[in-house]
């Protein structure tokens, strides 16, 4: 089994930085973020290929990540990555 899904989870979090984009647009992207971690979090825990845990445990870690690494300029894309991360449970 792999460690994890590096490929899934770099996709999953583009979801969520593509919702921060639209978040710099005005929109609120609450709902549509709860909605993503969800099915992120849902699809690690099927998966067979891999360790569930792991997965989740590297798309936080992505996620943690990609807001440290998000420019100043961009507060609300960094605020759409720290909400998806408090709102992504630690354990599956």
């Amino acid at each position: 089994m792999n460690h994890h899904e590096e490929g899934l989870v770099r996709q999953y979090r583009g979801v969520i930085s593509a919702l921060g984009v639209v978040a710099m647009k005005g929109e609120d992207v609450t709902e549509r973020v709860k909605t993503a971690v969800t099915e992120h979090c849902e699809h690690f825990r099927i998966l067979k290929s891999s360790e569930p845990q792991n997965n989740l445990i590297a798309y936080r870690a992505a996620l943690k990540m990609a807001s440290h690494t998000t420019h100043e300029s961009q507060p609300q894309v960094k605020a759409t990555y720290d909400y998806a991360l408090s709102i992504c449970p630690t354990e599956l």
